[in-house]
C-alpha cells in the first residue's frame, strides 16, 4: 500500500505545493487536472510505501519516496 503525494509549483516565487492522497484514483485525477492547468509551472507525482501496521512518526525515509509521473 502506498500514499500519492501531488506537488508542483504556479509561481516561481511562493511556495512548493504538495497534496497527499491514499487512494491513486483521486492522486491521478488531481495530478492531471493540476497539469493541464495553465499557470503550472512544473508538477509531480510520487508515492510512499506505508506499513498499515505501524503509525506514522514523523520521520520519512527520502530514499523510499519514488516519483512515478514526472
Amino acid at each position: 500500500k502506498y500514499i500519492y503525494g501531488v506537488t508542483f509549483h504556479v509561481n516561481p516565487k511562493k511556495r512548493v505545493h504538495t497534496f497527499w492522497f491514499t487512494d491513486k484514483k483521486m492522486a491521478d485525477g488531481f495530478f492531471n487536472s493540476v497539469k493541464s492547468y495553465p499557470k503550472t509551472l512544473d508538477c509531480s507525482m510520487m508515492q510512499i510505501p506505508v506499513n498499515e501496521a505501524a503509525v506514522y512518526d514523523g520521520v520519512t525515509e527520502e530514499g523510499r519516496i519514488v516519483t512515478i509521473k514526472p
